[in-house]
């Protein structure tokens, strides 16, 4: 039949019928490339189909996502069935405080450049109380990780990375692997129950308060019938106590081995508001020269930032006599007029009390100052450079945060630190909230808290530098604790 068709063809247009070997060259042509297609079809999709079932894609899948401008814990649940089906979970915290989770289902598809996982939203399982929406998302698949989008205008991009375990009775998550999702989920991935007092630590809880609250009102009653039977002797008048004289220390400026890292801080950052963040940050704890100030004042762009970074260095000038010399970094008059105004009511730094530590007296302390040798107060150093090595080794070898954590604040009881040794061991953990609460240990033991910029390094998001920020701001220095 088609041998026909192509003859009537080429006499309808060449007015002449095929010769015989022409036209059995022509038939063989068309089968061959009909059955090679034909042929070729089920073995291409047979390869796609091995090349996604070899990649199991099951497991717990931890990162973030960004929404509303802000990044959001992400943690995503795959079971992945025949022929690249996927079910999943979305497990999210938005803002580190709603959690929310709600089913997908999807596919995975081999593209030229790899796999490709394309979920679509399903029933909710826990939706807060506000106006949220399920939505779609696609990414891909590289190697250990998968990197996408989700499919609403207000989102953006998501990141997530395989963890080891799996929510199974084999391989349950623990505390630190789920990260803030503990206080919602469990190591098995069941929700807990906030309302269920019936537990039975919320039992064993309630019975040590009441057996404590028991004790103590035993101890009250039996001081008091030891109070009626013991008989009055009179109170001796004690001695008044000399007030001792204040203390104070001498206000001094930053060295110049201090200053560098602070001025090539400030040039490096990119825009003037992250130039006033850093400023605001070092003026905390630190004093200026005016030649320092008149440095800092020339990195900025604008003349508005520059009367904002005055501001912040007003009473923070140890030579008020050349603050005219911060006049030059001015373009225009009215911001240079207020500058002057600013400068004018600035006065030389009040030199800083310095409070006396009340501390307990060991034993031996005691002995000595019984036998009459003075003992003196314990100079206060960063920790040695070998023993430090030690420790950020130590701190490297663990697997999770929680044990990192665990080394860290057994070391900040009795050590000191600096601002550089602070940065380095707050980049051993990998994500930002683990950071915050490492920092929130170390803080208070840092001794150079004017170099405490430094740390802001370490963090990525401006959610999570802010909050180190914060931190850093409420931190005294160690002379004057």
């Amino acid at each position: 039949m088609m041998t026909l068709l192509i003859d009537r063809l080429f006499r309808k247009n060449y007015g002449s019928s095929l010769s015989a070997p022409l036209f059995t060259l022509c038939v063989a042509s068309l089968l061959f490339m009909v059955c090679s297609v034909s042929l070729l079809k089920p073995v291409e999709a047979q390869r796609r189909r091995a090349a996604v079932e070899d990649h199991d894609l099951s497991g717990l899948w931890l990162g973030d996502y960004l929404c509303d401008r802000q990044h959001h814990m992400l943690m995503l649940e795959l079971t992945e069935g025949r022929r690249g089906k996927v079910k999943a979970i979305f497990h999210g915290l938005y803002q580190d405080k709603e959690y929310l989770s709600f089913e997908m289902r999807g596919r995975v598809k081999e593209r030229a450049r790899g796999l490709r996982l394309m979920l679509e939203p399903g029933s909710w399982i826990e939706k807060p109380a506000h106006d949220f929406v399920s939505v779609a998302l696609s990414g891909k698949v590289i190697k250990d990780k998968i990197r996408g989008r989700l499919d609403d205008q207000a989102c953006g991009e998501f990141e997530v990375k395989r963890l080891s375990c799996d929510f199974s009775e084999s391989a349950p998550c623990s505390r630190a692997e789920r990260d803030l999702f503990a206080q919602h989920i469990n190591r098995f991935g069941k929700m807990k129950d906030r309302q269920n007092r019936g537990s039975r630590r919320a039992q064993r809880a309630r019975r040590r308060a009441r057996r404590a609250r028991q004790e103590r009102a035993q101890a009250r009653q039996s001081d008091e019938s030891k109070a009626l039977e013991a008989p009055k002797v009179p109170k001796v008048p004690e001695a008044p106590k000399v007030p001792e004289a204040p203390k104070y220390r001498p206000v001094t400026a930053i060295d110049q081995a201090a200053f560098a890292p602070l001025i090539n801080h400030i040039e490096e950052a990119s825009f003037d508001p992250k130039r006033l963040a850093l400023l605001s940050l070092a003026m905390q704890h630190s004093y200026l020269t005016s030649a320092q100030a008149k440095r800092i004042l020339e990195s900025f762009t604008f003349d508005p930032k520059r009367l904002e970074a005055v501001r912040l260095m007003v009473g923070r000038i140890v030579d008020p006599k050349s603050h005219f010399s911060l006049l030059e970094s001015f373009t225009f008059d009215p911001q240079r007029n207020r500058a002057a105004e600013l400068l004018a009511h600035s006065t030389v730094p009040a030199p800083v009390l310095i409070e006396p530590q009340a501390h307990k007296p060991d034993r031996r302390s005691v002995r000595k100052e019984s036998k009459g040798e003075v003992q003196s107060e314990p100079q206060r150093v960063a920790m040695e450079a070998k023993l430090f090595a030690r420790l950020l080794a130590n701190v490297s070898e663990k697997s999770f945060d929680k044990g990192r954590q665990s080394v860290v604040a057994l070391s900040a009881g009795s050590s000191w630190f600096s601002a550089e040794q602070v940065k380095r061991l707050i980049e051993e953990w990998t994500f930002e909230p683990a950071k915050i609460t490492a920092l929130k240990t170390l803080a208070p033991r840092i001794l150079d808290l004017d170099q405490s910029f430094l740390i802001l390094d370490s963090f990525t998001f401006d959610q999570y530098r802010a909050q180190a920020t914060k931190i850093l701001k409420s931190a005294k220095p160690a002379s004057v604790r």
